[in-house]
């Protein structure tokens, strides 16, 4: 962490709720780190706690008879415990059972990607139920698809703890199963995404329920810190701060929104990132998101960019924000105009004649790429464009045929 962002949030004193000077007891931030630098938010540190009465526990390590990670997947039962001696395993492996508990001991296992991972999707792929994986590290996960994570959430529960994910282009990734859910808790997350602003540090998909305290996500490389779709979102006491010279998108991105709880965590954005947004709600499904609001208590919101914007909204329903602090800014931020004020707090209805125009780059006939959303990726004509409501109207081939999407202006740009 930089000295200067180091210095401010010492300054704001007991930002989000955690005591912030003790931040500085974590070692710097180096760009060629290959390892974690950090166990979770300062000053909670995890404690293991004991495994079920009765488990059956398969320990593996050079002194056991299972010498990988994969040899114990190979034979586990349901309900097994799997302790991984601590050392750098080459490994990967498909973990099919439930209710197993999986656990780092003796110092913590790094499990480093080989050239082919499983199933061409991740270091660990785990499709049991109620899965716990604790104080493990995972680098290097890189596939054709260009979205390798460290572990490929496709069952139905996963709970991780105290573990560390680096340089892979996912660090979690998640099925889009409305019947799974993830857990994550004392953990971290640096330096994950291949570059192309479609894979993140944390990337969950359409699933019932994410939880995610005590932890800490830098430095995503053009994706965001942390990314959900769940139905119900619970984000709080984390540190989701990017690293000085850090070129991660959003902070914390919501895009399909959902019931959402944002709580008591300090966030902070490079001065080099590519968006002013630091936190994003309901982006992708404006007219139809997942029910609830989303709702910020007792955050910290600090920005070293130009203009940030620290909030947006994309919802109709109003976001209540409670208690936070927004500060920062190497320049000025932009004041909210009153219609916008008006509309946050829910006093008027747009409508086509009283809404102010929307400054459009755009005119009919331009070539533009999606730049997010369904159609993400899909060139297409401008075919029209509505500067009341801020959209365009966009032809694109889909299975050989042009066919009409809407749009908002900025999820599009030049070709």
């Amino acid at each position: 962490m930089s000295m200067k962002i180091r210095r401010t949030l010492r300054e704001l004193g007991f930002a989000a709720g955690l005591v912030t000077g003790a931040m500085a007891l974590l070692p710097a931030y180096s760009a060629d780190s290959m390892t974690c630098v950090g166990t979770g938010s300062a000053p909670v540190r995890w404690t293991p706690g004991p495994y079920p009465r009765g488990s059956r526990i398969l320990q593996v390590g050079a002194n056991h008879d299972l010498k990988l990670p994969s040899d114990a997947a190979r034979v586990a039962r349901n309900g097994d415990v799997v302790e991984i001696d601590g050392g750098t395993y080459p490994d990967t492996a498909v973990w099919k059972q439930s209710n197993l508990w999986i656990r780092g001991v003796n110092g913590r296992p790094h499990l480093i990607a080989p050239e082919k991972l499983a199933q061409d999707k991740a270091i660990w792929v785990l499709r049991g139920s109620d899965v716990i994986v604790e104080n493990i590290e995972m680098s290097g996960a890189r596939v054709p698809a260009r979205n390798g994570a460290g572990i490929r959430a496709q069952g139905k529960g996963l709970t991780v703890r105290a573990s560390c994910f680096h340089n892979n282009e996912n660090g979690i990734l998640t099925s889009n199963d409305p019947a799974n859910w993830l857990v994550v808790e004392f953990s971290e997350f640096g330096r994950n995404g291949f570059g192309d602003g479609k894979s993140h540090n944390l990337y969950v998909g359409l699933v019932s329920r994410f939880e995610m305290r005590f932890s800490y996500s830098h430095g995503a490389r053009e994706g965001h810190l942390v990314k959900s779709r769940a139905a119900n979102n619970l984000i709080e006491y984390n540190r989701l701060i990017d690293d000085p010279d850090g070129t991660a998108s959003y902070e914390l991105d919501l895009p399909s929104g959902g019931a959402s709880l944002v709580r008591g965590n300090v966030i902070v954005q490079s001065e080099l990132s590519p968006n002013q947004t630091m936190v994003s709600y309901a982006a992708e499904k404006r007219d139809s998101p997942r029910p609830g609001r989303l709702t910020m208590a007792f955050n910290t919101l600090y920005s070293l960019r130009r203009n940030p914007v620290f909030v947006t909204n994309r919802s109709a329903e109003s976001a209540l924000l409670v208690n936070n602090v927004f500060a920062g800014a190497a320049g000025k931020p932009l004041p909210m105009e009153q219609h916008e004020v008006d509309r946050m707090l829910g006093r008027i209805k747009e409508d086509s004649t009283s809404a102010p125009k929307v400054k459009i780059a755009f005119t009919s006939g331009d070539m533009v790429k999606i730049r997010e959303g369904t159609f993400e990726s899909f060139e297409g004509t401008v075919e029209g464009v509505d500067e009341h409501s801020g959209k365009i109207s966009v032809l694109i081939e889909i299975f050989g045929r042009s066919t009409p999407v809407e749009l908002d202006h900025w999820q599009v740009e030049a070709v």
